[in-house]
């Protein structure tokens, strides 16, 4: 039996190693029998950097990284990498991605959120995009005050309405309007004033009133 055991220690070790370079999966480990190459176990998904501590297990004669023990002294950050496409499961639960000091997604392809419904809970937002393509059913939004600046603006809707308290528009330098039939009504007061006006019709023009004054 002793003998047994101390052929299978040969055979199949386990122990530490020191990682001194990483190419993609492939590395080279320096433990207390040399240097070796190695391979990342699919199961290492804390990527290896020069200078870690890791457990290295020799497998039909090949070598792998099980795992890192420790990082090294004054390491950057941490990555979880994996060789293809990742996928995250919790079929009978939720998943949740926390941090004290943020969240950042890049891709430089497209990023895709499919959800039953989609809520952002943020004290400031900035949004920074090249070209927005909505396409909503129904659109409900509560906004305290908006701020808005557009170069251009282009908008073609079945319907618009507006209910506000207060409007108020500065032009700059022109507006124009075209449309089949106009109707603006003031309870009070309508007040048009210019420095030329001019009103032309191709049938009646009414003016009527309890006083007309002209002059």
């Amino acid at each position: 039996m002793p003998n047994l055991a101390r052929r299978i220690d040969t055979d199949e070790p386990q122990h530490s190693a020191t990682v001194l370079l990483t190419d993609g999966d492939a590395l080279a480990v320096r433990s207390a029998t040399g240097e070796h190459r190695c391979r990342r176990a699919a199961s290492c998904l804390l990527a290896p950097e020069p200078g870690d501590r890791v457990l290295v297990a020799v497998v039909e004669g090949e070598r792998w990284v099980l795992a890192v023990l420790e990082r090294r002294e004054g390491a950057g950050a941490s990555r979880v990498e994996v060789q293809g496409d990742l996928e995250l499961r919790a079929p009978n639960g939720a998943v949740t991605v926390a941090a004290g000091e943020g969240v950042t997604l890049v891709t430089p392809r497209e990023a895709t959120v499919a959800a039953g419904s989609l809520r952002v809970d943020a004290g400031v937002t900035a949004l920074a995009l090249g070209e927005v393509a909505a396409v909503a059913a129904r659109v409900e939004s509560e906004v305290g005050r908006l701020r808005a600046r557009y170069g251009v603006v282009d908008a073609v809707a079945e319907r618009v309405s507006e209910r506000v308290k207060r409007a108020y528009r500065w032009v700059e330098e022109f507006e124009q309007l075209r449309a089949r039939r106009l109707d603006w009504e003031a309870k009070e007061t309508l007040q048009v004033h210019a420095g030329d006006a001019l009103v032309t019709s191709e049938g009646l023009v009414k003016v009527d009133g309890a006083q007309i004054h002209l002059g």
